[in-house]
């Protein structure tokens, strides 16, 4: 599935000082299982249901996640949703997904 292909996504933006942080660790955490390569401020994960791909910068993570249905990108959201909760505990950022690109 390539990006322009796909017909469904959902981005998100949340306000912290950590992002390239938690960008890291969430790649680095989703390539025991999928393929994953980022970098301090980019990141990109092949979901077998579709890709989301990762900013950072000094005040905020971006993330945008594409699938080829509207299921399958909820399983995507909900991943993130639950790994980054899981990673940013102390911080406590509120991810909000929006249906437009942030990029």
């Amino acid at each position: 599935m390539s990006e322009q292909q796909s017909q469904f996504h959902r981005a998100a933006e949340v306000q912290t000082h950590n992002g390239s942080k938690y960008l890291q660790r969430l790649c680095k955490h989703f390539a025991h299982r999928v393929t994953a390569k980022w970098s301090e401020h980019q990141g990109n994960v092949n979901f077998a249901e579709g890709t989301c791909t990762l900013w950072s910068d000094a005040r905020s993570l971006k993330m945008v996640c594409r699938a080829d249905s509207e299921q399958e990108l909820a399983e995507i959201v909900d991943t993130l949703d639950r790994h980054f909760i899981r990673f940013a505990k102390a911080e406590a950022p509120n991810l909000v997904w929006h249906s437009q690109s942030l990029r």
